[in-house]
């Protein structure tokens, strides 16, 4: 059966599926508990609607329709699937119909495509009301970081021409110096070299472009800290998967709606001045704290 004919009888299914929810309203937080339940409720609905069709669509066809289904319902439709695919680093939504992901340092295009805007817009709302954090026109983007670390970047109208959404995956395997030469990212020599310049206490720069590994490098280098000591940790959004017994993270803060409370870099750094630091790590310079960063 063709994509084109399981849209089709998704299509059929909704009206009463999104009636089902009205009774049982969930979250994008629901449980599997809750989810399963939804299923089977789902499942005799679509055997009551669609036959003899569900029949003859085979147990593969009828999973992939009550699944899809769920996930807009419960989670963040299309990109469901991609969240969960581990092979999967980076995901792309350049629109409703344009989803492009990365894997293994490769760009491809995803098959996958939301119905049309609102439920992209949905799905942008279901991923920053888990986070407590919302996109609007007055204040039209926003970086967030998804409850499994991800790291998320929306950006609506009038800024954009579509609702665009980035994610950065993240592993949460700690690597170390031996993992990246098997990859062929460093040398022996060099890994070694890097290993004495955390140990000689050197200040190290890591610079690049976008998904060239700078956040992987920094993972192998702090965990090359010595236990004893104290680590403080600055990020606008929490990246480093940091094995470090004595650490200290610290985040950037936006302006409320009022324009008040923003917590830059440079805020942070200052403060971890007096957090008595034997190291600081910095997770992005971009700006003014260039200054402080040299200067300290």
């Amino acid at each position: 059966m063709s994509d084109a004919r399981l849209e089709e009888l998704k299509a059929k299914l909704r009206p009463q599926f999104s009636e089902l929810l009205e009774l049982e309203p969930l979250g994008a937080e629901a449980t599997d508990a809750q989810r399963e339940r939804l299923q089977r409720k789902l499942e005799t609905l679509a055997e009551r609607l669609l036959r003899p069709q569900w029949h003859e669509l085979g147990p593969e066809r009828q999973q992939q329709i009550l699944t899809d289904l769920l996930d807009e319902a419960l989670g963040y439709g299309p990109l469901e699937a991609l969240l969960h695919d581990p092979t999967i680093s980076e995901i792309m939504v350049n629109g409703p119909s344009r989803i492009f992901v990365e894997r293994q340092g490769r760009l491809e295009r995803s098959p996958l495509v939301f119905q049309n805007r609102e439920q992209l817009l949905a799905v942008v709302e279901r991923m920053l009301s888990t986070v407590g954090r919302r996109v609007t026109q007055a204040e039209p983007y926003v970086d967030a970081r998804l409850s499994d670390g991800s790291r998320l970047n929306v950006a609506i109208p009038p800024i954009a021409l579509e609702p665009y959404i980035t994610i950065r995956k993240f592993s949460h395997q700690i690597l170390s110096p031996d993992d990246l030469i098997k990859l062929g990212t460093l040398t022996p020599q060099a890994a070694r070299f890097l290993e004495l310049c955390v140990q000689g206490r050197l200040n190290i720069i890591i610079s690049g472009p976008s998904s060239s590994g700078k956040t992987t490098l920094m993972n192998v280098l702090a965990n090359a800290v010595k236990p004893e000591e104290r680590i403080v940790c600055l990020e606008d959004t929490m990246e480093l998967q940091l094995a470090h017994v004595n650490t200290v993270r610290l985040e950037t803060r936006l302006a409320n709606i009022e324009g008040r409370g923003e917590i830059t870099i440079r805020h942070l750094f200052k403060n971890t001045l007096h957090m008595r630091p034997d190291r600081i790590l910095v997770g992005e310079v971009r700006g003014e704290e260039a200054f402080d960063v040299l200067q300290a």
